[in-house]
This record gives structure tokens, C-alpha cells and sequence, in this order.
């Protein structure tokens, strides 16, 4: 018997006849459950251009009304290990040292050690990550929401196709045109579409 599993990162996509409301509000439920830390949360976002900035703050407003005060929320995870936290830290600094833009939670601290010692880490969407970067990469399995914006679907699915193919794919759409696009044009191990994770 041999066990194989799709490693890739799970992208969501967002059709442009989507609402990004709506997009967002699912997005930030399947990201950010257990901090990110699910195999199949989305792993990054591709976005209409136009709608890139509509779309940041929306996600953020969902992720500030769900987990208020993160650092001392005790419904909101710890990051598993010192070790990992230390990388989803490290990622974010890469990132933003080569220039993304970093959308935090809040002004105030991201991280804080809790009575157990594990840390945790607000939610954070990053514009901008280079390709080359641990967070366009490497799947996250933490609380950072890279965000990419498409001129068209062409360009979307052509950026899916370039990387290892998904566990998951999420599809934002209610035009069937545009969603038989998307299935037929990217391969993944599992699909949800208008939703994430329940598949």
C-alpha cells in the first residue's frame, strides 16, 4: 500500500462577480480557525485587483470581530511550538524587509506568552510577498493570510498552476462559467466552492 498526500498551497480564488463581503467573511472563518493552523486553511487569496484593498479590510474587520484582543483571548490558539512561531515570525520580517505590506491585527503586540508558555500570534494579511518568500513558498499552517491580486482568471489559475498542486482549492463564484473554469483549470486534492474547508 502506498500513502500519498497533495502538500501544495491551498489557494482561494475570487471570481470577479463575487461579493468580496461575503468572500472575506468565509476566507477569515477558514483561516484563521486554530490560528491557521489546519491543513486545508486557504493559504492565500487570489483577488480581482480592483477589489484588493476592499478585500484587505474586510478580512481584517472579520478577523478583529471574531478574535478581539488575540494576545490575551484564551479562545484564540497558541501557536504549537517555539520553533514554529519563531518561522511565522521570520516569514513575516522576509516579507516585509523585501517590501509587502503587512496588515496587522492591531497596532498593539502580535505575539505573548501565555501561563503555558506557547505564544500566540494575531492574525496578519501581507500584500506584496515575493514569490521567492517562505510565505509564497512554503504551506504557512499559522495566522498569515498572503493576499495576490489577477488581472484576469488566465492569470489566476496560471499562478496556481505554478506551484505544487493543492490540497485544497476554494472558489468564490456564483457564475457557473467561472466556476467550471476554475475546476477544470487547476488541480487539487479536494474543492469547496463558496466556502472553505467544509468540504
Amino acid at each position: 500500500p502506498v500513502t500519498l498526500e497533495l502538500g501544495g498551497k491551498s489557494p482561494a480564488i475570487i471570481c470577479p462577480d463575487y461579493s468580496i463581503d461575503a468572500a472575506a467573511r468565509s476566507i477569515a472563518f477558514g483561516k484563521w480557525l486554530n490560528a491557521g493552523q489546519t491543513c486545508i486553511a486557504p493559504d492565500y487569496v487570489l483577488v480581482p485587483a480592483a477589489s484588493l484593498d476592499a478585500f484587505v479590510a474586510a478580512a481584517l474587520a472579520q478577523a478583529r470581530s471574531a478574535y478581539p484582543e488575540p494576545a490575551a483571548n484564551a479562545d484564540y490558539t497558541s501557536i504549537i511550538s517555539e520553533r514554529h512561531h519563531a518561522r511565522l515570525i521570520a516569514a513575516l520580517a522576509e516579507a516585509e524587509a523585501a517590501g509587502a505590506t503587512v496588515h496587522r491585527h492591531s497596532d498593539v503586540a502580535t505575539t505573548s506568552e501565555t501561563e503555558e508558555g506557547a505564544a500566540r500570534m494575531a492574525p496578519a494579511i501581507v500584500v506584496g510577498a515575493p514569490d521567492d518568500s517562505v510565505l509564497m513558498r512554503e504551506e504557512i499552517f499559522g495566522p498569515i493570510l498572503p493576499v495576490v491580486p489577477y488581472r484576469d482568471l488566465d492569470e489566476a489559475l496560471a499562478i496556481v498552476n505554478s506551484r505544487e498542486r493543492p490540497l485544497a482549492l476554494y472558489c468564490f463564484t456564483g457564475d457557473k462559467r467561472a466556476e467550471t473554469r476554475v475546476l477544470d483549470g487547476a488541480i487539487s486534492g479536494g474543492v469547496t466552492v463558496n466556502g472553505t474547508l467544509l468540504h
